[in-house]
């Protein structure tokens, strides 16, 4: 198994920083978590085409606010 990070930054766009994105690599299979802004481009950059990827995982967390 191959851990690899897409990047550690938060949903505010920099250049240099990307969103937090994570590649896990397990024989054949390529699993990319978290597929934030500038993922794409880091995946490109460590030489894994999307064609490659075998699993998208993707958390979506919602915050809901009420009055109260």
């Amino acid at each position: 198994m191959r851990i690899r990070l897409l990047g550690t930054g938060t949903p505010t766009p920099s250049l240099r920083r990307m969103c937090s994105g994570y590649v896990v690599e397990i024989e054949n299979d390529v699993i990319v978590f978290d597929h934030g802004f500038g993922a794409h481009h880091r995946l490109l950059e460590l030489g894994i085409q999307a064609a490659q990827v075998s699993h998208f995982i993707t958390i979506i967390v919602a915050t809901m606010r009420g009055s109260s």
